[in-house]
């Protein structure tokens, strides 16, 4: 199993950003805990990934928030074989802090 504790920030995102990214014969199941920020509003959330190297499912579970609004929307995209976690601001600028583990294939 690889793990990774530390978390990475990303501050002022302002447009649709890859906040992380792996190949996909690299992992076959991936968990991030994400947590979205603008001001004193913040939202958290759990998402798992597996894929079977063609076709990629995504669960978002254990949502948190302070707040009723939608800070970002998230989405995975692949393209050449490369996974991309990416968020996009309802409203800029915003911080997205994150760590993932993710399990070898």
């Amino acid at each position: 199993m690889k793990c990774k504790n530390n978390d990475l920030v990303i501050n002022g995102i302002e447009n649709k950003t890859t906040i992380d990214s792996f190949s996909k014969t690299q992992y076959r199941t991936v968990r991030w805990v994400l947590q979205i920020s603008r001001g004193s509003e913040t939202v958290a959330e759990a998402l798992d990934l597996v894929q079977d190297g063609t076709d990629f499912y995504l669960q978002e579970y254990e949502i948190s928030s302070n707040t009723q609004n939608v800070l970002a929307n998230v989405t995975l995209e692949e393209n050449s074989g490369i996974i991309n976690l990416c968020v996009t601001p309802t409203s800029t600028p915003i911080t997205a802090r994150f760590y993932r583990t993710a399990l070898k294939i």
